[in-house]
């Protein structure tokens, strides 16, 4: 009978599994380091854009600006003219004038915000991916003097706006108010001349009199508060392309 020998595999070292395990921690570390290179170029990215697009949303602002403050300065010329010839007692030779003036009131303009990136950062709280912190910084006072103060004060101008436009319907007569926006130092062919009534109505001139003051005064803080905007807009657009290299 023959007793065959087992044959026996020669144990691996130690250092073979050591070799073993560091090949594959190294492969799964180098998977981890390039996936999150790809994700740390996504959001670089990410961040690019969003730069692009709000240096696009403050130079917007700055033009709405621009224009804001010209219709204000036109306005509260309008506005005191208008008190000048409205000035109780009425003087019953300057309806014409009043007419004219009172005719220029008949438009309001809104600031039109570019919020469009600032509404996407904050909803997605990706303000993180602009990394500058003095860029969001900035960002975040600039958005919120807007929405805290200055949009409210628009609201509060239109709605005295508003109220303005009422007590007009009360004291002067839309038809001629119509015709005779434009025609100041022209020949009015007799327009108005019978037809303004505010010679009936003294107290509501003398309301409508402080309340085109009241008018007055919130356009000026908006034009205040405009420039004051228009020169942050300036400075945090300056800012970003000097933080983030843009032309």
């Amino acid at each position: 009978m023959e007793v065959h020998a087992h044959t026996h595999t020669p144990r691996k070292k130690w250092t073979h599994y050591f070799w073993e395990f560091l090949m594959l921690f190294l492969a799964v570390f180098c998977g981890f380091l390039a996936e999150y290179q790809l994700e740390h170029k996504i959001e670089k990215d990410r961040g690019r854009q969003f730069i692009v697009t709000l240096t696009e949303d403050l130079k917007r602002d700055t033009a709405e600006l621009n224009d804001y403050i010209l219709f204000w300065d036109e306005r509260l010329r309008e506005v005191d003219s208008l008190r000048h010839y409205i000035q109780p007692p009425f003087k019953k030779e300057h309806t014409e004038k009043a007419y004219y003036w009172a005719a220029r009131m008949f438009y309001f303009r809104d600031f039109k915000y570019n919020d469009r990136t600032i509404q996407q950062l904050r909803n997605a709280g990706n303000f993180r991916l602009l990394r500058d912190l003095n860029t969001v910084d900035s960002l975040v006072a600039y958005d919120g003097y807007i929405r805290g103060q200055f949009l409210n004060v628009g609201i509060a101008a239109r709605d005295q706006f508003l109220y303005l436009t009422t007590q007009q319907n009360e004291l002067f007569n839309s038809f001629y108010i119509k015709n005779m926006n434009g025609i100041l130092g022209q020949s009015a062919d007799g327009l108005a001349k019978e037809n303004f009534v505010v010679q009936n109505k003294p107290d509501l001139i003398y309301k409508y009199y402080n309340d085109l003051f009241n008018y007055q005064w919130l356009g000026a803080v908006l034009r205040g508060q405009a420039r004051s905007l228009n020169r942050q807009a300036t400075n945090l657009v300056k800012l970003i392309q000097q933080k983030y290299h843009l032309k």
